[in-house]
């Protein structure tokens, strides 16, 4: 395991490069993930930041991983450090006995249940020169959107109506 640190001038350079991350085939380490790119990258645009390592994925792309860390909030507390940084999205990963997973990435729908679906996933506001919306406009939000409802916000007054 190794904390992360940012050293000046970097340990990386064009005679130290990023080494390959390695991957342990028993235990558990959790790593910072960087960035995905699909070139590999001069060690400078990680700013000083060590450890890191990089991996070459199936689909020809350089993953890099900062630090080392036996839980995860540790790593969670490397996140934001990084974040303070100016890294934009650095990702909490872990191998289990070899095997990774992205803890912060997103995730694939198929492994959503329903119950994991929060009850107002998003609102749509249609705006126009304040007439109200066709009657066929209506019915396809309906059929679209069973179970949801149509409402009118009207600014003169600030009431609402629903027109539903």
């Amino acid at each position: 395991y190794a904390d992360i640190d940012v050293f000046s001038p970097a340990k990386y350079n064009s005679k130290n490069p990023i080494p390959e991350c390695v991957v342990y085939p028993k235990g558990i380490i959790y790593r910072i993930l960087l960035g995905t790119y699909t070139k590999a990258q001069l060690p400078s645009i990680f700013r000083g930041v060590y450890p890191l390592g990089y991996l070459k994925g199936e689909d020809n792309k350089y993953r890099y991983y900062a630090g080392g860390y036996a839980t995860k909030a540790e790593a969670g507390k490397a996140v934001e450090m990084l974040k303070k940084m100016g890294f934009r999205r650095p990702e909490i990963v872990v191998w289990d006995s070899g095997i990774y997973s992205n803890l912060d990435a997103e995730p694939d729908p198929s492994d959503i249940s329903a119950s994991d679906i929060p009850a107002v996933l998003y609102r749509i506001e249609i705006r126009g020169a304040g007439e109200d919306l066709d009657d066929t406009i209506k019915e396809v939000i309906r059929t679209t959107a069973q179970g949801k409802e149509i409402s009118k916000l009207f600014r003169v007054g600030s009431s609402s109506r629903n027109n539903s």
